[in-house]
């Protein structure tokens, strides 16, 4: 399935609200670990392939601050490299080959770019995978002020849009995977049609929606948390099984329980990456404290801030469960 897709200009001053988290560290020193292991050298740089507050970007320093809490001493800084739905930080990283001082913080992206994009030089095997930790679901949302307080209004609105020739402008943080494909499936199903509006992630799409540049767009939660809670966004509609009771989440269906049958209608799988061809001794550096990090009191606080899932694979299981989407994509595309 092709969807069509409208590329946004830059959003004036998007990422001003959350610039201050783009602050880099300063050195220090490597940090300790096992006498006959690996450990870093220096700073750790975090590549983020998206803009500065979007759900990648969050999950990045997420991860990054928890690196630095169980293994003391070491240093990550947070560098964003935006563009191309996120093939330009990817393909920077790629050029990092053999350098363990590099990570990513990884998303679907990584397996429906390269599905739907057969000229770009990376998939997932390209790079080395550390682990996933989380499940993030994605929100079809809408401004406050548009008029919609549930799913059913705004799908009676969009209709007679439609019939009127106007579609509905649906802001999405890349081009391709769980965003642009469940949406596309699930409104065009309901004789809506859809002008998608692709930004660099959703930190320019936050401020194209509250300028009201567009009608509506898809996001996780812990990305439109600030405006959900200040009542100036409302959440219709998840994609997936996976609810949250809670909050302005309370009662808001998603495809699985309101019986919808959409493509690739699940949420985004969130790990870590690092680049290709890094020793098996930094490999397990990572993964070593990437499980630490899961067991602290940190890491259970992002993952209830942000209304995440935890859904922790390692190794050869995450593997394998990268494999498998990689086929879903790859016949969803193909049709």
């Amino acid at each position: 399935m092709k969807v069509p897709i409208k590329k946004a200009s830059l959003v004036g001053g998007a990422a001003l609200a959350t610039l201050a988290l783009a602050a880099c560290t300063t050195s220090a020193p490597a940090s300790e670990g096992p006498a006959d292991g690996w450990v870093p050298e220096g700073n750790i740089t975090m590549i983020v392939p998206f803009s500065v507050g979007g759900g990648s970007d969050m999950f990045g320093r997420a991860v990054a601050a928890g690196l630095e809490e169980v293994r003391p001493g070491i240093n990550v800084t947070v560098e964003n490299r935006e563009g191309g739905s996120g093939t330009i930080g990817y393909s920077y990283f790629l050029e990092q080959e053999g350098d363990p001082h590099f990570l990513l913080p990884t998303e679907t992206g990584l397996i429906s770019g390269p599905a739907r994009n057969s000229e770009l030089l990376y998939d997932w095997q390209t790079f080395t995978p550390l682990g996933m930790l989380v499940d993030d679901v994605n929100w079809i949302v809408v401004s406050a002020d548009s008029g919609w307080e549930n799913f059913d209004d705004f799908v009676e609105d969009a209709k007679k849009l439609t019939a009127d020739g106007k579609p509905i402008t649906v802001g999405l943080p890349s081009a391709d995977g769980t965003e642009a494909v469940p949406t596309h499936d699930l409104l065009e199903g309901l004789g809506i049609d859809v002008e998608p509006v692709v930004f660099d992630g959703g930190g320019e799409t936050i401020p194209a929606l509250l300028s009201g540049d567009i009608q509506a767009m898809v996001a996780n939660a812990g990305e439109v948390a600030g405006q959900v809670e200040a009542g100036e966004f409302i959440p219709l509609i998840g994609y997936g099984e996976t609810t949250i009771d809670e909050g302005a989440y309370d009662g808001v269906p998603t495809t699985g329980t309101a019986g919808y049958d959409v493509d690739l209608d699940f949420g985004q799988f969130r790990g870590v990456l690092a680049p290709p061809n890094v020793s098996a001794e930094a490999q397990q550096y990572y993964e070593d404290a990437l499980k630490d990090w899961t067991e602290t009191d940190s890491f259970a606080k992002y993952v209830e801030s942000a209304g995440l899932t935890v859904k922790i694979r390692w190794g050869q299981d995450w593997q394998d469960y990268l494999n498998s989407l990689a086929d879903e994509f790859v016949a969803v595309y193909g049709e």
